[in-house]
């Protein structure tokens, strides 16, 4: 009684489709991650690089407050600027696109090498800050249960009132 094994028969047309599918579908998949790959890292390149500067004819003309730029190292041979814009952060910003790098003229200032600093020229950006530096200050007070004055009582309340209207 001998058996005979079975022998190995070649795989049906519709088994070596589907492989051919399989690897295809892997295949496609394969070069769609490597293409993405190679778009995010084109993408990180450009975000690291230093770009060219901007005219400064139409970035310094703003509106909000008169600030100072400069180099903050002494003897920085980085011009000052005078900006007007919304806050410290934004002057830096816009200095930064229109002011070129020393060693590379042509590209934007590299903050890492060059750090900057920024004093605001506008009185009213200070006042701005004492009033809410002692809104802030009145608050903690009442928060804790402290007596307030009745000038400290106005403030709370014409802050409220101006609250309530935006």
């Amino acid at each position: 009684m001998s058996e005979k094994k079975p022998q190995n028969q070649e795989p049906s047309l519709e088994d070596r489709l589907a492989k051919l599918e399989q690897a295809e579908a892997a295949m496609k998949a394969r070069e769609e991650a490597v293409q993405a790959r190679e778009e995010s890292l084109a993408a990180q390149k450009d975000s690291g690089a230093i770009r060219p500067i901007r005219p400064s004819e139409a970035v310094t003309v703003g509106e909000g407050y008169l600030f100072e730029v400069s180099g903050a190292a002494v003897g920085s041979k980085l011009e000052t600027r005078r900006i007007a814009c919304c806050d410290e952060s934004e002057a830096v910003r816009w200095y930064v696109v229109t002011t070129s790098d020393p060693e590379k003229p042509g590209k934007q200032l590299d903050v890492n090498k060059y750090p900057l600093k920024v004093k605001c020229l506008d009185p009213r950006k200070a006042e701005h800050r004492v009033a809410a530096l002692r809104l802030a200050s009145i608050r903690a007070k009442a928060a804790r249960g402290g007596l307030l004055t009745e000038e400290e009582q106005g403030l709370l309340e014409a802050d409220e009132r101006k609250r309530l209207n935006y």
